[in-house]
């Protein structure tokens, strides 16, 4: 099963190491993209970008996280207050009342009152 040359010696092979867990697999496709780009900066018209490059600065090109959720306090009874107002509300809306047509009647009704009472 092993190789030979032409004069039948055998050709010594490396073993090919294969890595088998994501780290090892994502390092080797980050050398790769490391050698590519740094091949073509230096071949390519980039070069004179990098000559300018100071590594002692630092960069703002990190990422800030959002900031997290704090909680949210809720004073007492307010809930409960809430609630009170979501039930007359649904109440009101199965008998078919509704407050924002009833309040523009009553100013009408109590000008009128006050017109009358003004003659």
């Amino acid at each position: 099963g092993r190789e030979l040359d032409e004069e039948g010696n055998v050709v010594p092979m490396k073993p090919q190491v294969v890595s088998t867990l994501k780290v090892n697999i994502n390092r080797e496709k980050e050398s790769r993209l490391k050698n590519i780009l740094g091949k073509d900066a230096g071949g390519g018209s980039g070069g004179g970008e990098s000559s300018f490059f100071d590594p002692t600065l630092k960069s703002n090109q990190r990422f800030e996280r959002a900031k997290r959720k704090t909680f949210r306090f809720v004073e007492a009874g307010e809930l409960v207050k809430k609630e009170q107002r979501m039930v007359k509300k649904m109440q009101e809306r199965a008998l078919g009342i509704d407050k924002e047509k009833e309040q523009p009647k009553k100013g009408k009704k109590e000008e009128k009152k006050e017109e009358k009472k003004k003659e």
